[in-house]
């Protein structure tokens, strides 16, 4: 019963992960955390990062590869 509602939190934070990733790293930046490349890159590796972040919460959080091992596991019996 829950579990819609916690799919939707964790979309959610992914989905303020990508769109705050620019001002995350502009602040890093004004603080002296990064340097002008360090901030280049991060803002580089943003997509990269937040597809990786949906690909975990399919194969985990939505449980994709415990589905396709079943499905594997049904197909060979």
């Amino acid at each position: 019963m829950m579990k819609p509602v916690f799919t939707a939190i964790r979309l959610l934070v992914i989905g303020l992960v990508a769109l705050s990733w620019p001002a995350i790293t502009r602040t890093l930046h004004r603080w002296g955390r990064v340097d002008e490349g360090g901030a280049a890159r991060l803002l580089s590796l943003r997509w990269r990062i937040v597809t990786w972040l949906v690909v975990i919460e399919l194969l985990l959080g939505q449980n994709l590869l415990g589905q396709f091992l079943a499905a594997l596991h049904g197909a060979s019996a």
